[in-house]
């Protein structure tokens, strides 16, 4: 098997969150959630949300932001939400895992975590914390933290932010978490001036695009911008390029188009002039090739607002960011279906209220394979089917 060009999210566990009462799912460097409205697509894209949050934030924080524990719980209640992913690369791989309950004072404790990582010639170091306190750690760690060990807190997750101190495996473990983008775009929002911000990463509502496109101006190399104005140009033939231009602490983008007036001029545009699918293609394309880029492109509904007919040019592009990033994206669109590979299909459906997730259906797969028909022929025709899971 050829090396992987970056790691990538190889396994998703969870357990009792929102819709979720348990997945385990193997996850490629693309892969396509495909489901109907409501059957819980973007609570699966939450899933890795929030593991990212409450490590890169924290975790009450994360758990504020949704409202609370009650409200990430699944709806049955009282059980604990248990989740967890594995990173793998060509010479490492890791898990890290971690389990949350009520508690009558905060509203949730950390009951459980555990990290465990691979190196090269199978060498494995385990951390594992149970209800505040320590019960694997590395010999060698140990010796390394003065004193004896303290009490935990339980209102936070501590591998994380404390073990990748001391150990360089689990800094590289959770760097790759830290570098998750998960878009959803408003192109009305992204129309307006924006005020300056950082240009890196690209925010994940494209609220600091323009300041992004400046930047991308000064690099000499100009490789972000001219990929971004190609992949563009495919889509909207008579774009040439983009402007950015600055009124007190605001920018403002202009896209330049190849139109002339009779008299050799040739217009630039406000971005308010654009069409919305215009705005969202040059978003994602600057989430996709942004430098240096991120470890995980999760992106809802890319096709929306975009012609059926530059589909097919948005999914080259999205293959092409495989190579970069992992990239994970959320579709019931058959245009763009029918483009992707078969083994990249993961089906989300919701019975009774549960969203269950798997790959194909093998009769379906079959009929796909001998090119009866397309994915995208088959989720028109009656829908695509999730394959019953193997009892053991």
């Amino acid at each position: 098997m050829s090396e992987r060009p970056h790691p990538i999210i190889k396994r998703l566990y969870a357990r009792n969150y929102r819709s979720v009462d348990e997945i385990d799912l193997e996850l490629e460097s693309l892969s396509v959630l495909v489901g109907l409205n409501g059957s819980g697509k973007s609570n699966i894209i939450d899933i890795l949300r929030f593991i990212r949050d409450a490590i890169a934030i924290n975790l009450e924080r994360a758990i504020l932001d949704r409202n609370g524990l009650s409200a990430i719980r699944r709806w049955s209640g009282g059980q604990d939400i248990q989740l967890g992913l594995s990173i793998v690369f060509h010479n490492w791989s890791g898990m890290y895992t971690f389990s949350l309950g009520g508690d009558s004072e905060r509203g949730y404790r950390v009951k459980r975590e555990r990290f465990r990582f691979v190196g090269e010639n199978g060498s494995e170091v385990v951390y594992e914390i149970r209800n505040g306190a320590f019960v694997d750690l590395p010999y060698d760690i140990r010796n390394r933290i003065p004193g004896s060990l303290p009490e935990l807190p339980r209102s936070d997750l501590v591998i994380p932010r404390f073990m990748a101190i001391f150990d360089r495996n689990a800094s590289v473990f959770f760097d790759h978490i830290f570098g998750m983008s998960f878009y959803s775009i408003y192109p009305d929002r992204i129309k307006r001036p924006q005020a300056a911000s950082y240009p890196y990463p690209v925010e994940e509502n494209g609220m600091n695009l323009a300041y992004f496109l400046r930047q991308t101006k000064e690099d000499t190399s100009h490789l972000v911008e001219s990929s971004i104005i190609e992949a563009l140009s495919k889509v909207v033939p008579d774009i040439s390029g983009y402007t950015v231009t600055q009124t007190g602490g605001y920018f403002s983008i202009k896209l330049n188009h190849e139109l002339e007036d009779g008299r050799g001029r040739k217009p630039t545009f406000d971005l308010n002039q654009e069409s919305d699918g215009t705005v969202r293609i040059l978003t994602l394309l600057a989430a996709i090739y942004q430098e240096p880029p991120r470890s995980l492109l999760a992106i809802e509904e890319p096709e929306l607002n975009i012609h059926p007919g530059a589909v097919g040019v948005l999914c080259d592009v999205l293959q092409e960011a495989r190579l970069r990033s992992q990239v994970l994206i959320t579709t019931h669109s058959p245009d763009l279906i029918e483009r992707f590979p078969i083994e990249s299909l993961l089906i989300v459906e919701k019975e009774k209220g549960v969203t269950r997730v798997g790959q194909i259906d093998e009769v379906q797969r079959q009929i796909v394979k001998e090119r009866l028909f397309s994915a995208g022929d088959l989720l028109r025709i009656e829908g695509l089917r999730r394959a019953e899971p193997v009892l053991q």
